[in-house]
Order: C-alpha cells, then sequence, then structure tokens
C-alpha cells in the first residue's frame, strides 16, 4: 500500500484504504484484518467497490503502527492523520485552497530530519490517476536560503524566489521562514506555481 492510499470508513466493515486506478492497474481496495489481508481491484468506479467491499464479511482495523513508519535517507515519515499532522509542527501550516478538479486530500505524514519536524500533505484524484497524477506538499522549518544550483531553473512564488528541479519535477522556495515543496509527474512549472500561491492557513473550517 503506499503512503498516499486513502483512509476510507465502510459501513459495517470499518477502516480500508483505497487506491484510485491508474494505467493497466484498476482501482484498489486494501482491508487490514485481524487475520491477514484482503486486497480487492477492479475496473468498477469507486461507489461500486466501496458498495461490494462493504457486504464483505471482514473487520477492517488500522494498519498496524509499524507500517505507518518509513525510514529512508535520514528522514523519518509517519503516517498520521491530517489533523494530527497539522498539529504536530512547529509553525503554522498551510493546504492548497484551490485543487484541480477531481482532486482531494489522500493522506497526510509527520517527517522527521534530526531536531526538525516536518508534514507531508498528499493530494489525489477521487477516483483514477489517469485524471491526474498524485500532487505531494512537503513544509518545514527553513535552514536558510536555498542555494542556487545549475540544473534547476529559477522561478517566483509568493513573490519569492523559488527553484525548479526538472528531474523531479519538484518546485521549492521558501516563505516566512517555512520550507516549501510541491512536486507532481507531469505539471509543467506554471501550474506547480499556479498551485503554490493558493496555499492558505489551515485553521478552523478549512
Amino acid at each position: 500500500m503506499q503512503p498516499e492510499a486513502e483512509r476510507v470508513q465502510l459501513p459495517g466493515v470499518g477502516i480500508a484504504y483505497f487506491e484510485p486506478g491508474a494505467d493497466l492497474i484498476g482501482r484498489r481496495l486494501a482491508i487490514h484484518t485481524e487475520d491477514g489481508d484482503l486486497v480487492l481491484e477492479t475496473n468498477l468506479p469507486r461507489a461500486e467497490l466501496l458498495e461490494v467491499a462493504g457486504a464483505l464479511d471482514v473487520r477492517g482495523r488500522a494498519i498496524p503502527r509499524d507500517w505507518r513508519v518509513q525510514r529512508a535517507g535520514g528522514v523519518v515519515s509517519k503516517r498520521v492523520t491530517l489533523d494530527a499532522a497539522l498539529a504536530g509542527v512547529p509553525f503554522s501550516p498551510r493546504l492548497l485552497s484551490e485543487l484541480p478538479a477531481g482532486y482531494t486530500v489522500a493522506s497526510a505524514e509527520l517527517t522527521e530530519t534530526g531536531p526538525r519536524t516536518g508534514l507531508t500533505v498528499f493530494y489525489r484524484q477521487v477516483d483514477s490517476d489517469l485524471g491526474g497524477a498524485p500532487i505531494r506538499l512537503h513544509e518545514e522549518l527553513a535552514r536558510g536560503p536555498a542555494p542556487i544550483v545549475s540544473n534547476l531553473k529559477p522561478v517566483r512564488v509568493e513573490h519569492e524566489r523559488g527553484l525548479y528541479d526538472p528531474a523531479l519535477q519538484r518546485l521549492q522556495w521558501t516563505h516566512r521562514g517555512v520550507y516549501y515543496a510541491i512536486d507532481s509527474p507531469g505539471l509543467e512549472p506554471p501550474m506547480l506555481v499556479e498551485l503554490a500561491n493558493t496555499l492558505r492557513p489551515a485553521g478552523p473550517g478549512r
């Protein structure tokens, strides 16, 4: 199950994790139970898949705590609820306020890099990734101005100097002491900048 899989609640079954379809891959629904794991894959629409899964005689549980923690390159990522991610960082987080059609918040993580704690939010198409690739937003306290690297392209975002990495298709910049990065396969720099300019405080009533 990918980190950006969306946690959903199935009446009568409980917790499950949904992933949209993609090229050559159907919509997937994973259910973790006391006895094992069940994965359904189909080309049925999302609503029908959830309806079929809701009739199963199983009880879904949250994935184990150990499964929610990933370690790579000195970074520890912990899958949490969006509210926990927003409350778990030492700065005022922001979220994208205007998403492309069909996108929603799929999952969130708290990230720890040494003493620094940040958050990552995954936005994903509700039904199929064919409608657009996942969007990843990362935020953490800035360590200082981003270095000028020859293969990175300078851009302007939120009236700040930003950098675009063509290899990672990632836009990064610092705004009021917070480092931000947005990436999504297939999105060109102008669209990433447009998304970045919709960031708004993640306060009550978001």
